[in-house]
């Protein structure tokens, strides 16, 4: 049963089918991905394995690859050799993309209030 705390979403795959019980973060995923096909976006849904390489690591942040490995070198993120290879957890690359994009959201918002007090409002 539903509550004011724990929400049910349900889920029909057709008229004929019963509902499907999903959680609330599966349903926010699959809204914005209805939402984004009907204004003709394509959509490609990857899984990810639990490590990454350095190159996909870097993709996945929107860095070079130099980049990422200083942000290894300074302590940012954790990796770890498997051979001679560099290998990150996707879960840490997943929480320092989330870091940084709250980072650059309040950075941008104090950029904005200072231009909002010298009265470069536009």
């Amino acid at each position: 049963m539903a509550s004011a705390h724990n929400p049910e979403f349900t889920l029909l795959t057709s008229a004929e089918s019963a509902p499907i019980a999903i959680p609330e973060d599966l349903a926010t995923v699959l809204r914005s991905v209805v939402d984004a096909m009907s204004q003709g976006v394509a959509i490609t849904i990857t899984p990810l394995p639990d490590e990454l390489t350095t190159t996909v690591a870097a993709h996945e942040l929107g860095v070079s690859r130099p980049t990422l490995m200083k942000l290894i070198a300074d302590g940012r993120l954790e990796a770890h050799k498997v051979g001679s290879h560099t290998r990150l957890m996707t879960a840490d690359v997943h929480a320092l993309r989330r870091q940084r994009r709250h980072e650059q959201r309040r950075a941008f918002d104090e950029l904005r209030r200072y231009e909002r007090s010298i009265g470069i409002d536009e």
